[in-house]
């Protein structure tokens, strides 16, 4: 059960990290975009959405910089991702048998982030 769980959040962070690559902001995004990438540098905690596991609170601290980049196109989708994976992690966080595997799947979640061009 509990690979399963991780199978399908390293999945859905691999799903998410295609979300959006072919579509590049406008020129007149790019200053909002500057603001959400600020706000989104901020801590996980900061935004109640803290995990307890630090490699998840920074995943989830990332993604949200690559939300606030990505163009409007995609980012229904990835809010939508980044929702059900804060979600998903808080559960399986409350459950001692799970809580060990989050380290190791929110690493591997985190390093596929780097892929996204919206994540740079």
């Amino acid at each position: 059960m509990i690979k399963v769980v991780a199978t399908l959040l390293v999945g859905m962070g691999l799903v998410v990290v295609g979300t959006g690559c072919e579509n590049k902001p406008d020129a007149t995004a790019k200053p909002a975009a500057a603001e959400g990438a600020k706000a989104a540098a901020q801590p996980a905690a900061a935004g109640g959405d803290s995990i307890g596991v630090k490699e998840c609170d920074d995943y989830l601290a990332k993604f949200k910089m690559c939300v606030s980049k990505t163009p409007d196109v995609g980012k229904a989708a990835m809010q939508q991702a980044y929702d059900a994976n804060l979600q998903m992690w808080k559960q399986l966080a409350a459950e001692p048998a799970t809580k060990g595997t989050l380290p190791s799947t929110c690493k591997q979640a985190f390093d596929a982030l780097a892929q996204n061009p919206n994540c740079k």
